[in-house]
């Protein structure tokens, strides 16, 4: 039996992020790096999402997105290295759905391989904190596009 960080993406998550790639092009939101959990289900998430935009991001694995908590993905979310006007975080819940709320103060349910953007108003990754006023943009739940 797979370990939970070993195990890989099912057909209907393979479908769905290729799915929520293209929705996030629609709207010119490709980033321009995508920090992954080092799970192999993230891994292959953040991989199809950037083949799907041409390969034009850059993966990161943190091992900090693996099931550690809100304070361990902002640290990755800080240390994110400039320029990177878009940023995605491919990590899982209930992590995800912590840092939606503090960050936007909003209550979100994200599905798996769903999509929350939130717009900053900041000029560094490093000034990412709880506390500003943050617009959230787009909720993508795959459900709705497929």
């Amino acid at each position: 039996m797979l370990s939970d960080q070993d195990r890989p993406l099912k057909k209907r998550g393979r479908r769905d992020s290729k799915a929520v790639a293209v929705r996030l092009r629609e709207r010119d939101l490709t980033a321009q790096q995508i920090h992954t959990s080092p799970a192999r289900r993230a891994r292959e998430t953040a991989e199809l999402i950037n083949e799907e935009w041409g390969d034009s991001a850059t993966i990161h694995a943190a091992p900090e997105l693996y099931h550690y908590g809100y304070h361990e993905m902002m640290m990755v979310i800080q240390s994110v290295v400039e320029p990177c006007p878009v940023l995605m975080i491919v990590g899982h819940n209930p992590t995800l759905e912590l840092l939606v709320e503090n960050l936007a103060g909003v209550d979100i349910t994200i599905p798996t391989a769903g999509t929350v953007s939130i717009r900053f108003p900041i000029a560094s990754w490093t000034q990412c904190r709880a506390g500003h006023k943050v617009e959230v943009m787009d909720v993508i739940r795959p459900r709705e596009l497929v």
